[in-house]
C-alpha cells in the first residue's frame, strides 16, 4: 500500500523497511477540553487521510520539515484555536515517531518525540494560533 502526496506521486511504501511513522497526538478530557497536533506536510509535501489517532502515515526517514497542526479547546463555551508550526526532526527509518504538544492557556508549544523512547527528535517551537468562534467551528 502506498501514500500518495497532493501530485499523486507516493510517498513511501507501508511496510517498507526503509520508512519511518509519523503519528499525531490528542490530549484532554472530553470533547470540551483537548489539544490535537497531527502532522500536516513533511517537507512541503502534505499528508492525506491524517488522523491525530491511529496507525500514523509511513514517511521517508532523514532530517525532515515537518508542518504540524493544532487544536485547541478549552471549555464548552469558550473559543476553538487552530494553529500551527513547523519542527525540525531526523527520523530513523523504522521508528515510530509522534507529534506532541503541551498548551497553557491559550499559547501552544508542539515538537516531534520517538514513541519508544519518549525521548525529543525535534526543536520545541510555539504554534501560532488564530482564534475561531465556536459556532462556525471551521477556521484555518
Amino acid at each position: 500500500m502506498a501514500i500518495f502526496l497532493a501530485t499523486g506521486t507516493p510517498i513511501a511504501h507501508a511496510g517498507s523497511a526503509k520508512t519511518s511513522t509519523l503519528k499525531g497526538s490528542h490530549a484532554g478530557k472530553g470533547l470540551f477540553n483537548s489539544l490535537v497536533v497531527y502532522p500536516v506536510k513533511v517537507d512541503n509535501k502534505k499528508l492525506y487521510g491524517f488522523l491525530s489517532r491511529g496507525p500514523g502515515k509511513k514517511v521517508p526517514p532523514g532530517r525532515r520539515t515537518i508542518l504540524l497542526g493544532v487544536k485547541l479547546k478549552n471549555g464548552a463555551f469558550d473559543w476553538i484555536y487552530n494553529g500551527g508550526a513547523t519542527v525540525k526532526a531526523n527520523l530513523r527509518a523504522g521508528r515510530t515517531y509522534q507529534a506532541v504538544g503541551k498548551a497553557n492557556g491559550k499559547s501552544v508549544k508542539v515538537w516531534i518525540k520517538d514513541t519508544k523512547s519518549g525521548k525529543r527528535v525535534s526543536s520545541i517551537v510555539a504554534a501560532k494560533m488564530t482564534k475561531c468562534p465556536p459556532v462556525l467551528k471551521v477556521c484555518h
